[in-house]
């Protein structure tokens, strides 16, 4: 498949967003090499499938987001880019279902102190919405692999971020970004800033090469995908209002 058609191919785009904290190992199988192997391939397989579900927090994310929308499929683009960019078309989730997402597929209950717990899902009602943002800055205990409180720099990280291209090289791109820092107790992004971020990775790409002046969008320092207008403006929205809710629990 080439990475063109890819781009319509769900399961490869939400792989490319996956990847990076897999390498690392902070989520998913110990298998790097092969994700990104079957990413490039582009060839949905049960092995394929079988590596994404068994991420501890993407996989109920997507289920969760694919029952909300009436999808059969939750590797539908639709549903990966709403759980990765934010986009809002998981707005017709019940706030029971959102609810028991939290304390049964993701076992918070357990993993959060009883008012931390309940001050995550009374951000339910006041429309929290399901996407990786928001999970990020409002669940403070990471909940992949590695189980500790997240600090300002590993939310940063972690979060989904975009970023003009300024430089390209051949591993490696230099893009304007909004860092994620805190001031006077509250959440928010700084002025725009120069920061380089790589999307090759033993010499291969997972997308075409991005071109000057395009929008990108980062995890982990790793390039996901070249984002259009559309879902960088949902993008920008949704992480707005996970700073938001955020800053209303502090």
């Amino acid at each position: 498949m080439s990475k063109a058609a890819a781009q319509t191919s769900g399961i490869v785009l939400c792989s490319r967003y996956a990847f990076k904290p897999n390498e690392l190992g902070y989520c998913g199988p110990d298998e790097a090499a092969g994700l990104f192997e079957m990413t490039l391939a582009g060839q949905r397989t049960r092995g394929y499938e079988y590596l994404l579900k068994h991420f501890q927090t993407l996989h109920p994310y997507l289920s969760l987001i694919a029952g909300s929308m009436g999808a059969r499929d939750e590797f539908d683009p639709a549903v990966v880019q709403a759980y990765w960019l934010g986009a809002p078309v998981a707005r017709n989730i019940s706030l029971n279902r959102f609810r028991n997402h939290f304390s049964d597929s993701l076992n918070l209950k357990k993993k959060l102190s009883r008012p931390a717990f309940e001050q995550l899902v009374g951000k339910i009602p006041a429309g929290a919405q399901p996407n990786h943002n928001f999970h990020v800055l409002n669940v403070f205990t990471r909940t992949g692999h590695v189980t500790q409180p997240h600090t300002v720099a590993t939310m940063d990280q972690c979060r989904i971020s975009w970023g003009e291209v300024i430089g390209v090289e051949r591993d490696h791109l230099t893009v304007d970004r909004r860092r994620l820092i805190r001031s006077h107790g509250q959440l928010q992004l700084n002025e725009p800033e120069l920061k380089r971020v790589r999307y090759r990775w033993q010499g291969e790409a997972l997308i075409d090469p991005p071109q000057l002046g395009q929008t990108v969008a980062i995890h982990w320092g790793w390039v996901c995908d070249i984002i259009n207008p559309t879902q960088t403006a949902g993008l920008k929205y949704s992480t707005s209002a996970a700073i938001r809710f955020h800053n209303q629990s502090r």
